[in-house]
């Protein structure tokens, strides 16, 4: 199915992949933007994907951040805390950040993390 993007005004291509067995975790990179705004590309809190057996879910469950030469990362955990981790600060043990409803309006927040950009989207399967 073609769709057209008014955003970066061209025709995209949306498919629906099958696969033979869902991984336990798979990740989406987001294209790195050469101009300093901020990238639209925003996460989904769940994602469900095709495979021979049965369709598979997938929760967000970490965000990996690129800035200034370093990555940064925030791990969400199934019951909605947000945790954020810098090797570099707090000895490397993860900071307590927020609490989320998970709701779509709550995902702006996740696109920067102290100045660095979302990079790659990491999901992980749900048991069903």
């Amino acid at each position: 199915m073609d769709i057209y993007c008014n955003i970066c005004q061209t025709s995209t291509l949306t498919y629906t992949p099958l696969l033979i067995n869902a991984p336990p975790v798979f990740f989406l990179e987001v294209p790195m933007e050469s101009t300093t705004s901020l990238s639209t590309i925003l996460p989904s809190w769940n994602i469900e994907i095709c495979s021979l057996l049965k369709p598979c879910q997938y929760q967000l469950s970490a965000i990996i951040y690129l800035g200034s030469f370093h990555f940064t990362c925030r791990l969400i955990l199934k019951n909605g805390s947000i945790w954020k981790h810098n090797r570099a600060t707090n000895n490397g043990v993860p900071i307590f950040d927020f609490n989320t409803q998970k709701m779509d309006s709550e995902l702006i927040q996740l696109l920067t993390l102290d100045d660095r950009e979302a990079h790659i989207y990491v999901y992980s399967r749900t048991e069903t």
